[in-house]
C-alpha cells in the first residue's frame, strides 16, 4: 500500500469516525441570540461532594499504611510522656488564643470613657 492511498484511508476513518456538528452549534446559537443567560446563581454545597472524595482519598491513604512498631521513631499515645505533651500543647494555644484578648482589654476600657 503506498503512502497516498494509507492517507487517503486515514482521512476517511477519521471524516466517518467524528460528526461534523458545527452546523447544529451554529444553528443553536443562532436560536438564543438575544437571550441572557444568568451567571450570577451560584449553587449550593457544590464542594461537598470534592470534601467527600478528598476524605475518601485521605482514608484509602490511610488503610494502605503498614503497621510501624513505635521506637525511636514514634511516640506512643498510652506514655505518660504523651499526655503531659498533649496538655501543654492545648494549654498553649487555649493560652495563645486569649492573649490577644487580655491585651487589649484595658485599651478598651480606657477608650469607652472617650466615645
Amino acid at each position: 500500500m503506498d503512502e497516498n492511498r494509507l492517507l487517503e484511508r486515514i482521512r476517511s476513518a477519521y471524516s466517518h469516525a467524528t460528526p461534523d456538528c458545527l452546523d447544529k452549534i451554529l444553528a443553536s446559537c443562532e436560536d438564543r441570540k438575544g437571550t441572557v443567560i444568568n451567571m450570577n446563581e451560584r449553587k449550593k454545597n457544590r464542594f461537598v461532594p470534592i470534601a467527600i472524595a478528598a476524605a475518601l482519598v485521605l482514608a484509602g491513604n490511610l488503610a494502605q499504611r503498614k503497621v510501624q512498631a513505635t521506637g525511636a521513631v514514634g511516640l506512643s499515645t498510652s506514655s505518660a510522656l504523651f499526655a503531659v505533651l498533649l496538655l501543654v500543647i492545648i494549654a498553649l494555644i487555649g493560652a495563645l488564643s486569649l492573649l490577644p484578648a487580655f491585651a487589649l482589654g484595658p485599651l478598651a476600657e480606657q477608650f469607652m470613657g472617650t466615645f
